[in-house]
């Protein structure tokens, strides 16, 4: 299932092969779609995370989400990346699931903050349904489906992104996409 997304964002195709493979005669060029809005490159992401050092706390902020509401998962429209720790936050993404982006960003010849940034981003700004709640850790689980096309507009992979955010706090605990067939 694909999203229907009322507002349009311009549609940004990268101009250069990013990912070839042996049996493709011509260098592929890759986008990635949500609905009606496309990945772009970084220089064209409104948001920058902020670093997170070794000695930087665990609360630090790396960057605020804007959130689709629902009810009864917790209230408001923002949810906020911490720099977290092994457990959770920016630091448990990068530990845990760092490769799991790399790989989806590979298509796109980009970097896996980059592309996790922009599926975050739409993830919980348009979730396919309401967020499943977990009641065994007290958190919601926003999903949405991604296509990565080719240049003549064919899928080449879906992926379904979870984020996952704690009721109370609304904070991000772990980010990562899901394969589809």
């Amino acid at each position: 299932m694909i999203i229907s997304v009322k507002t349009v964002t311009a549609a940004v195709i990268l101009a250069s092969p990013l990912f070839v493979t042996q049996s493709d005669p011509e260098p592929v060029v890759f986008m990635a779609t949500s609905g009606s809005h496309r990945f772009t490159s970084p220089e064209q992401s409104r948001d920058v995370w902020q670093a997170c050092g070794a000695k930087a706390p665990n609360g630090k902020l790396v960057r605020t989400f804007t959130r689709k509401e629902f009810r009864p998962a917790p209230r408001g429209t923002r949810s906020k990346l911490l720099c977290g720790s092994a457990k959770w936050g920016y630091r448990h993404i990068k530990d845990r699931h760092r490769d799991d982006w790399q790989a989806v960003a590979n298509y796109l010849g980009q970097d896996w903050r980059s592309f996790a940034d922009w599926a975050i981003e739409q993830t919980l700004k348009a979730p396919d349904s309401a967020p499943a709640y977990r009641q065994n850790n007290d958190t919601y689980a926003y999903r949405t489906p991604i296509q990565i096309r080719d240049e003549k507009n064919k899928v080449r992979a879906r992926y379904r992104p979870v984020v996952v955010i704690a009721a109370k706090t609304k904070n991000i605990i772990t980010a990562y996409p899901v394969a589809q067939r």
